[in-house]
């Protein structure tokens, strides 16, 4: 389904938008669409950590961009017609995800060029599902790290 939506020309993202934010009043729209999809994020984003230490990742994470998108399309339409809180779209799991880790990856969206945002996945690239604490550990973390680089 993700991906059908996706596929959609900018008309039909038009439309979806529309539809979105006319069908839907904000309760509804968190409880029928928001909060399922923050779920299924969720889950995917899900791992797992072995007795040796060894972290395994669930298949389903490959679904993690797909669902960012729609997501952002869903944001975009709740933002428009006012009918949804930003904090209905933070994600837990990415919140809860290691801050090297997601500093790592605000990095290599810092240092990509336009072909390779466009065609890999970042979770800074999607700062509508970062909680605000973790927004600001990263930024903490940046700060850190560019008082050590000045420093020597």
């Amino acid at each position: 389904l993700c991906e059908i939506v996706l596929d959609l020309p900018f008309e039909g993202y038009k439309s979806l938008l529309t539809w979105i934010s006319t069908i839907y009043s904000g309760d509804l729209l968190v409880k029928s669409l928001i909060r399922p999809l923050i779920g299924q994020l969720e889950r995917s984003l899900a791992s797992s950590i072995d007795e040796n230490g060894v972290e395994h990742i669930p298949r389903s994470r490959r679904a993690a961009p797909l669902l960012v998108a729609i997501l952002r399309w869903i944001r975009t339409a709740a933002e428009r017609a006012n009918i949804a809180a930003p904090e209905d779209f933070y994600c837990k799991a990415v919140s809860n995800m290691d801050p090297g880790y997601l500093y790592e990856d605000m990095q290599r969206y810092k240092a990509a060029n336009k072909v390779e945002r466009a065609s890999q996945f970042f979770f800074a690239a999607n700062p509508y599902i970062i909680e605000p604490k973790t927004k600001r550990t990263l930024l903490t973390i940046e700060s850190q790290i560019e008082m050590i680089h000045t420093a020597n």
